[in-house]
């Protein structure tokens, strides 16, 4: 907020409390005490945002390394499993093509997806 702003303010404060004829006149003390409680306010709330979204960030930043870890473990024990059926002469496992497209399709789109829009959501422009 802008020093004008702080000055309008006080000014305004001044000529509602002058104008009350039953009320105390206020003092520079209390007119600075509102100006100060309205500045904590503010830093108050934009400290609560910036909080939320690290949480926010936090739990996308676990999603997206659990989703990983799965499909990672979920190949991994594919190939595992066709190389061990092949070595005992067993017939090996084969996945569609459709399911290997979309699990690698919705891990690109969470490893790319989830970062951008926190990044997005915590980078905003003003």
């Amino acid at each position: 907020m802008a020093k004008n702003d702080d000055i309008i303010i006080k000014e305004i404060l001044q000529s509602i409390l002058s104008q009350a004829p039953d009320q105390e006149k206020p003092d520079q003390e209390n007119v600075e005490d509102e100006v100060n409680r309205k500045k904590r306010l503010e830093n108050d709330h934009i400290q609560q945002k910036l909080d939320l979204q690290k949480e926010m960030f936090e739990w996308v930043r676990a999603a997206v390394k659990c989703w990983l870890i799965f499909i990672a473990a979920f190949l991994s024990f594919y190939v595992v499993l066709n190389l061990a059926l092949s070595a005992f002469g067993f017939e090996t496992f084969v996945l569609e093509s459709e399911i290997l497209i979309a699990l690698l399709a919705t891990t690109t789109l969470n490893i790319l997806g989830l970062p951008f829009i926190i990044a997005k959501s915590l980078f905003q422009a003003k």
